[in-house]
């Protein structure tokens, strides 16, 4: 296969409220246990590209406390390096901070390669990919770019403001389009792309001299008529994140086996930070259904279709449903909850009755009493 890098693009992910208010999207809890940045990075592992930049747009710490040096994350996996790509210029302007401001700025990670094709990747779209075969269908195109899309998908409800492709019978992109929520189906745009370095590198120039407030998605938008992009068609179960109620309600959707299944399959591991972390401890009066428990978790009470993530404890008499409680958080006795995100070592003393609901989740802020 051909050399390959890969490049983590966390500028064109969306923001999940007052989740990531002081966190990435990347760096988010998942299930309990992933944190978002982790699919993306065992897809590049498991598919044999071994060296891989982050572009980071914003929560450097919050990435660096995940990924740390990157030792324990290459330990378990087969990735040669990750690099952390931060435009620092650029850091705190909104206009400026995008992924091509980013390449401009750390333009050595791809001079200093040798590598003649680039795969790139967002963390807000969640999905189990090889990305060898993907690379051969982009290869016999005859294509220097192509754009994965997931086919057919529901963009009356879903997938708003992402990006639609249109194409004609060949697989040639002919339009880049906003999804505003007006047709009943489209072919969704992943923000996944595989380009030949050397045209990549055209792209960021090209971009720079047209506009400094343009992306690398508004770039392929504005020169899909005049260069060949071609579409490639993913059919993998795909969920994407843009909201707290997305985040809360797609988490929850994953407890059903026929999803998780789709999405965690036994030839293709989710590699993750580890933790040294005993087992869930169950009190004799406890009761769990239809859940995922971390390790490290202590549960004397009710716990119905929800995540708890490590060191997490349930007080005797406590019901919780339908919730994602993150790690080391405490809810105290008789307490119900349903429809909540309680943030990292959010306790729950005095409130005994918070409800949420599927549009809205009522969130409790990291380290905050109630």
């Amino acid at each position: 296969m051909e050399k390959v890098i890969g490049l983590l693009n966390l500028h064109c992910d969306r923001d999940l409220g007052a989740l990531t208010a002081k966190r990435s999207i990347a760096s988010t809890s998942f299930l309990g246990r992933y944190a978002f940045l982790d699919f993306p990075l065992s897809n590049f592992a498991n598919s044999d590209i071994d060296v891989v930049g982050i572009l980071v747009r914003d929560s450097l710490r919050s990435l660096i406390r995940h990924l740390g040096s990157g030792h324990s994350f290459m330990d378990n996996t087969k990735l040669g390096s990750i690099t952390m790509l931060y435009d620092e210029p650029y850091a705190h302007n909104l206009g400026y901070n995008n992924d091509i401001n980013n390449l401009l700025e750390n333009k050595w990670f791809l001079d200093n390669s040798s590598a003649t094709t680039v795969v790139i990747a967002p963390s807000s779209m969640i999905c189990s990919i090889d990305y060898r075969p993907y690379i051969e269908k982009h290869l016999q195109s005859g294509s220097r770019i192509s754009m994965i899309y997931a086919p057919n998908q529901d963009t009356k409800n879903h997938f708003i403001d992402c990006d639609l492709l249109s194409f004609d019978s060949t697989g040639r992109v002919q339009s880049i389009t906003r999804n505003r929520g007006n047709t009943e189906k489209g072919d969704v745009f992943l923000n996944m792309i595989i380009i030949e370095k050397e045209m990549l590198n055209s792209l960021i120039q090209y971009a720079s001299k047209t506009s400094s407030f343009f992306t690398l998605r508004d770039t392929l938008a504005y020169v899909c008529k005049e260069i060949k992009i071609f579409s490639i068609p993913c059919d993998n179960l795909v969920y994407y994140f843009d909201s707290l109620s997305s985040y809360l309600n797609q988490s929850l959707d994953l407890l059903n086996p026929q999803n998780f299944n789709k999405l965690f399959v036994p030839h293709w591991p989710i590699y993750t930070k580890t933790y040294d972390t005993p087992p869930v401890i169950y009190g004799d009066k406890s009761e769990v259904k239809n859940s995922f428990i971390a390790n490290g978790a202590h549960i004397e009470g009710k716990v119905i279709n929800s995540i708890i993530g490590r060191d997490v404890y349930i007080k005797e008499g406590a019901e919780i449903r339908n919730s994602i409680i993150f790690s080391k958080g405490i809810v105290s006795e008789n307490t119900f909850l349903d429809h909540v995100i309680c943030d990292k070592e959010a306790q729950i003393l005095y409130s005994k009755k918070l409800v949420g609901k599927e549009d809205e989740p009522f969130f409790i802020r990291r380290e905050n009493i109630v």
